[in-house]
């Protein structure tokens, strides 16, 4: 029996992923996503890979649910078009671009188009352009005005002010440099791998409440029918209570606390 909302790729291992896949199962943000889907444009295709979205100004309705315009909940994390507002994703950062010449291009230089993993833009009538570069294993956003915001080449420029955001920007522009080379560093801490685990637990939760089943036959469905048998009732901190403050915490994930994965 498949969960609701399968994710077709691998699960997500960054938090601004599994934070989209919790807002994209709350009954109210579908909701408001049917209300405003006659007003929304479909993204284009990029030539060199990327796609982009254009939208005249950031969506205010969209605003109230961390994003800055809404994206499609049928979406799973990697293919929704989805750019977080900057006030609840601040890791984005901002970005300048540099006009190609054959000063400034070099196989040192960092540009859209020689980065592989999936690449999606947000451009507005004002000619700024909020990209996200994500992957299963990372997400990032980057904003700014390109001279040719339809192109992904150009070199990028992270602006380094004294020690204001020095140390985010200098791991933004070592990462930057990673994806270019086609060599990101994937491995994870067993503190993330333990908290990546839990939320996908979360996940499975929300997909199977909706089906009106027992904590049991979730439990069942989740770990194994052998292990919800041995463990259920058992002393100290057994299954079952693990499923009943799963619930609890998936809801609040669902909820609004999404929010919190992004400050992490």
């Amino acid at each position: 029996m498949g969960a609701l909302f399968n994710i077709s790729h691998q699960a997500p291992l960054n938090y601004a992923g599994y934070a989209w896949e919790f807002l994209r199962r709350n009954p109210s943000y579908r909701t408001a996503f049917e209300r405003s889907r006659s007003h929304l444009n479909k993204p284009s295709n990029m030539k060199s890979g990327g796609s982009i979205l254009r939208v005249k100004t950031i969506s205010k309705a969209a605003e109230k649910w961390g994003l800055q315009c809404f994206s499609d909940p049928d979406e799973s994390y990697l293919n929704a078009h989805v750019f977080w507002a900057h006030h609840v994703f601040t890791r984005a950062l901002p970005i300048e671009f540099e006009t190609v010449t054959a000063s400034n291009l070099s196989k040192k230089s960092i540009q859209f188009s020689d980065i592989e993993c999936t690449k999606q833009h947000l451009l507005t009538g004002d000619g700024r352009r909020e990209t996200v570069l994500k992957s299963a294993h990372f997400w990032m956003q980057l904003y700014g005005y390109p001279p040719t915001p339809t192109k992904e080449n150009g070199p990028i420029v992270v602006r380094v002010n004294g020690t204001e955001g020095l140390r985010k920007r200098l791991e933004t522009l070592h990462f930057l440099a990673e994806l270019r080379d086609q060599n990101p560093l994937e491995k994870l801490s067993t503190s993330q791998n333990n908290t990546f685990n839990n939320l996908q637990f979360y996940l499975q939760i929300l997909d199977l409440k909706p089906r009106g089943m027992s904590y049991r036959e979730m439990s069942a469905l989740i770990v194994g029918e052998k292990r919800t048998r041995d463990d259920w009732d058992g002393n100290g901190c057994s299954l079952k209570s693990k499923m009943v403050r799963g619930a609890t915490r998936a809801v609040k994930l669902m909820e609004g606390d999404y929010i919190k994965l992004l400050r992490r």
